[in-house]
């Protein structure tokens, strides 16, 4: 590629700006010479769609065979496979006769449709022996596999820092018609590269930084932090607030029902979300005989249950709302009458400023239960208090208060 072949695309002279106009010295002895690089592109976005290479055939005999360069089509795809890459289209091409600069593509016999490499054994009779040919290879940005754009780094997008001159990572908006009104881009930001990370995002339609969720420069490469940070009025940098659902991948350990074994087993799950919660029944002690009913009983705790995000890997079902509760406070409390008087454990703050020390005994089973019914949780319990001589049982008293820990999960609940 030489400076005559330059072409100012979207305000850039490539040669000069980032593309070397430098050949490999094995390129310059090989039949086949890279003439042109076009970038194809949405003017607007400034992004990269599409990438063509012109390579133009010239045999060293100086005999322009017809297709004869077919035979190269292995060594193409192995040099390609070398570097891991692998071309959308081969497309072969022809010099216009009347504008040498210019090259066309060739196109199957009565279609429109453009003749590819490998094919040309077939349109043999469309070749002239003295015309110049050649192969446009074509990659495409947002589809199959993606170009390096850096040598090392795959990317669907090239994006282009006007401010620091340099390729930067591209967050891709979503294909909406809000596209139009206000665009984000992760680029880096910071001209010195020992400041430099992923992180800048701009509104394009309130021209002005806005909050990033991105890494510090501190953070190490094998274990990164991600911070999300917002600029205030004055430009001052400050802590952000993000709100999302998070599903993370770990693993726990299950206990198999057909080994009885505890297993590692893979799972999605969410951040645990922990409240306190009372019971307010007053039923007076309930004999040693009767049976539980944890969906009868009016003493239990009943709530709706959490929503849970779809599942990472499975689009068609959501994760599955889990609870586990646990003790908070218990007082052992030996009172007939079921009033519990002079007991409140509606909150943690203040529940042994409003629990008097009488008529408390020694305490015998604490039992809860976490059921599901319908879309709520039911939670059901029942304790024994005993004054040395008496036992008494409740059923979700207002002396018990609970733990509860929720989260989603890829494992549904035991029912």
């Amino acid at each position: 590629m030489y400076k005559k072949y330059n072409r100012n695309i979207l305000g850039y002279e490539y040669d000069s700006g980032f593309l070397k106009c430098t050949l490999d010295s094995s390129i310059k002895t090989s039949e086949f010479s890279l003439e042109r690089v076009d970038m194809i592109g949405n003017a607007n976005n400034r992004d990269i769609t599409r990438i063509d290479y012109f390579l133009t055939y010239t045999p060293f005999d100086g005999q322009k065979e017809a297709a004869e360069f077919e035979t190269y089509t292995s060594n193409f795809i192995n040099s390609f496979n070398q570097k891991a890459l692998a071309y959308d289209q081969a497309s072969i091409i022809e010099r216009n006769t009347k504008s040498p600069a210019d090259w066309e593509l060739m196109k199957t016999t009565g279609t429109d449709v453009a003749l590819q490499l490998g094919e040309s054994i077939t349109q043999l009779d469309q070749f002239k022996k003295n015309k110049t040919y050649g192969i446009r290879f074509s990659f495409y940005m947002n589809e199959g596999v993606y170009l390096k754009s850096d040598g090392s780094v795959s990317a669907e997008k090239l994006c282009w820092s006007e401010k620091t001159k340099a390729l930067g990572p591209c967050l891709k908006p979503y294909n909406t018609a809000d596209d139009q009104k206000n665009k984000l881009v992760l680029v880096s930001g910071a001209l010195d590269k020992n400041e430099q990370a992923p992180g800048l995002c701009w509104s394009k339609n309130e021209n002005k930084i806005v909050s990033c969720l991105g890494m510090k420069k501190e953070s190490s490469l094998d274990d990164p932090s991600l911070y999300l940070t917002e600029f205030s009025e004055d430009g001052t940098e400050k802590a952000g607030t993000l709100i999302a659902k998070v599903i993370t991948e770990n693993q726990y350990l299950n206990k198999s029902k057909q080994t009885g074994k505890y297993e590692y087993v893979d799972e999605y799950r969410t951040p645990v979300e922990v409240v306190y919660l009372d019971f307010t029944g007053q039923r007076p002690p309930v004999e040693t005989s009767y049976e539980a009913d944890p969906f009868g009983d009016e003493d239990n705790i009943v709530f709706k249950q959490q929503e849970c995000p779809i599942h990472p890997k499975d689009k068609s079902k959501k994760l599955y709302p889990r609870l586990a509760a646990s003790i908070s406070s218990i007082v052992a409390i030996q009172d007939s009458s079921g009033k519990f008087e002079g007991v409140d454990l509606s909150t943690p703050s203040q529940s042994r400023k409003n629990t008097r020390l009488e008529n408390q005994g020694v305490m015998g089973n604490i039992i809860i239960q976490v059921n599901k019914n319908n879309e709520n949780w039911v939670i059901s319990a029942s304790t024994s208090a005993s004054n040395g001589k008496d036992i008494n049982n409740y059923i979700s008293p207002k002396s018990l208060s609970i733990i509860a820990m929720m989260w989603c999960s890829s494992m549904p609940q035991d029912d």
